[in-house]
């Protein structure tokens, strides 16, 4: 996989080390982050997430992963795109907490977990409003009301990225 890593995403060997020790991380957490094991894993989690950053728009920026969970694609993101700054944004505190201490023992330095509700966070830091220039989903809602809990972040010209179940990725531009 990490061959193919190299060459299919451009990724350079560090970033490959990186995303080999945060998926084995989130295999062995004994907090359920996925349900996802071995090779759904890396093709689920992992690839998916590389799959979905090919659609920034742009070579830097704001990011925002809402509902982040296990990192999917938020902190795959961070480390394949180390240009943007990430926002991961989950309403379980232990799984912020999780993302917290991987970013910090993998020295990701452009990742940002953060405790709170997508609704109650837009409320108290209204400043995030169309500020993100990329905002992604993995199976957070059904599209409709994941347009509504998104878009809102989504700056003018930003891209609101979904992934939504077996249905695929979906693309919406503000």
């Amino acid at each position: 996989m990490n061959r193919r890593l190299l060459e299919r995403f451009g990724l350079e060997p560090h970033a490959v080390s990186l995303l080999e020790r945060y998926a084995g991380d989130v295999a062995e957490a004994e907090l359920n982050l996925t349900a996802w094991t071995g090779q759904d894993l890396w093709t689920r989690g992992v690839v998916e997430s590389l799959e979905l950053g090919r659609h920034l728009g742009r070579s830097e920026g704001q990011g925002l992963d809402l509902g982040s969970g296990g990192g999917f694609p938020g902190m795959v993101l961070a480390v394949a795109h180390p240009a943007w700054t990430w926002t991961l944004l989950d309403a379980r505190s232990r799984r912020v907490e999780f993302l917290e201490r991987e970013a910090t023992q993998l020295g990701i330095e452009n990742a940002v977990p953060v405790a709170a509700r997508a609704e109650e966070w837009i409320r108290r830091h209204p400043e995030y409003r169309q500020h993100f220039h990329a905002v992604t989903m993995r199976a957070v809602a059904p599209v409709g009301q994941s347009l509504e809990l998104g878009l809102p972040f989504t700056a003018v010209g930003g891209r609101l990225l979904l992934i939504t179940g077996s249905t695929g990725l979906r693309d919406a531009e503000n």
